[in-house]
């Protein structure tokens, strides 16, 4: 015989003839009571963790985004004057772009109105 303390094993439920548990009712509301206190930890730790998000300081109210086939210069400059401040380029290819200057002077038109201009590039 050992001497000591048994560890106390875990009940799994039981399973009678009809194929129901048979475990009582105040041990089943335990296993809930439980339950939802590890679901209501779980949201307390999420909302404690987003409870209080760091402002971000950026200066762009109106954004132009990019749309395939809108965003040359003479449509980004129209909505820069009705209040877009910040644009897209359209899509280009970034492999293209680094080799082929006659794809550059075609694809990549700007001038000084056009700024601040975010480039879209495709890998």
């Amino acid at each position: 015989k050992r001497k000591g303390k048994m560890k106390k094993r875990k009940s799994e439920p039981r399973q009678g003839e009809d194929g129901h548990d048979s475990l009582s009712k105040k041990t089943k509301k335990k296993r809930v009571k439980h339950d939802s206190d590890d679901a209501a930890s779980l949201t307390d730790k999420k909302k404690k963790k987003n409870a209080d998000p760091k402002p971000v300081n950026f200066p762009h109210q109106f954004i132009l985004a990019p749309m395939v086939g809108a965003s040359e210069l003479a449509f980004r400059l129209l909505c820069r004057r009705y209040g877009a401040q910040l644009a897209y380029t359209p899509m280009m290819s970034a492999q293209k772009f680094a080799s082929d200057e006659k794809y550059r002077n075609e694809e990549f038109q700007t001038c000084a109105q056009d700024r601040p201009l975010v480039c879209h590039f495709a890998a």
